[in-house]
């Protein structure tokens, strides 16, 4: 924890990439194009949205161990000097990942078969955890999903994230912007192909969207400049507003006391001990092919340069320790 008398006020950042975002809306409404053309962001593609983007940062994640251990990786201050802003396309397929990897690690077919409310217990604490850790490590999200609309007519509709509705709570909870899109004409123009574009939509009736930013426009045409202009604006009309001092760069929100070596390393050794101590010989295995995949030797034999892989191998074996003990 930092010392409580250091702590110095929070100022408004005019910054994105300290942001959360949460784009959604059908195929074809920038949602991916957007997200890539963010300063430093890496995007974790559970969809490959991203063929036709040049330049683009992108890791293609097949399952939720891929995923948890990008996330671990983020935690290091090498890979924090390249990336600021994490994407995941789709946050709906990351959900359906984690899901998987809960069944497959109890066995079972169906959430039911662990347990009254268990097994469901234990997938949104998984999502949730790994989730929570990108913002709380310093990076910024943008976080993509698809629209599911209900028509009501020729001119209207309900339209909802595409979300099972169990991470949904958690996901909207998290968005500091959740932001609907939609194709249209640019108005005031002919309905033809040329004058079709996307428009970002952050406050509708019957459409589901949210901004912490009261000042943001209702409606703007959507590309990363514009939002960037925007958010900019709004932070502007804050300031006469509110009288709110600001900042132009963006803020680390979550601050971490820095571990030395010896105290990762001795965190490490004492969970392994506990689920060797709680759980019988059969865990021994398990820790031994931990170690060798992330060390590479001994704990023993470990020096500062093994630091990043010993951070990561103590928070497998802590998961190990709080999965075991549900």
């Amino acid at each position: 924890m930092q010392d409580l008398l250091e702590l110095q006020p929070h100022r408004v950042s005019e910054s994105l990439t300290d942001k959360i975002f949460l784009f959604y809306g059908e195929a074809g409404t920038r949602k991916t194009t957007v997200a890539g053309a963010f300063p430093d962001m890496l995007l974790s593609a559970f969809e490959i949205g991203y063929k036709y983007i040049d330049g683009i940062y992108a890791l293609h994640i097949t399952n939720w161990s891929e995923f948890k251990r990008l996330v671990r990786k983020l935690d290091d201050e090498n890979v924090k000097e390249k990336y600021k802003m994490i994407g995941i396309d789709t946050i709906s397929l990351a959900y359906s990942a984690c899901y998987d990897y809960i069944l497959k690690q109890q066995g079972v077919d169906d959430p039911g078969d662990i347990g009254y409310g268990k097994g469901w217990r234990l997938i949104r604490k998984e999502f949730e955890k790994t989730i929570l850790k990108i913002p709380q490590i310093g990076y910024g999200l943008v976080m993509i999903a698809h629209a599911d609309e209900n028509n009501k007519g020729e001119d209207a509709s309900s339209t909802k994230v595409d979300i099972d509705k169990r991470p949904a709570a958690i996901i909207k909870g998290l968005a500091d912007h959740i932001i609907y899109l939609r194709k249209a004409y640019k108005d005031g123009t002919e309905k033809t192909m040329e004058n079709q574009t996307v428009y970002a939509y952050t406050n509708l009736v019957d459409i589901e969207s949210k901004t912490r930013l009261k000042q943001l426009a209702p409606k703007f045409e959507f590309t990363y400049e514009n939002l960037k202009e925007e958010i900019k604006k709004a932070i502007e009309k804050k300031k006469v507003q509110e009288g709110i001092v600001t900042d132009e760069n963006r803020q680390q929100l979550y601050k971490k006391t820095e571990q030395s070596f010896e105290e990762v390393r001795e965190e490490a050794v004492a969970i392994a001990k506990q689920l060797i101590s709680e759980n019988g010989e059969d865990i021994k295995e398990y820790i031994n092919n931990l170690i060798f995949d992330y060390l590479g030797v001994p704990i023993s034999e470990t020096t500062k340069a093994h630091k990043n892989e010993l951070i990561s191998l103590r928070e497998e074996l802590a998961d190990k320790r709080e999965e075991l003990s549900e």
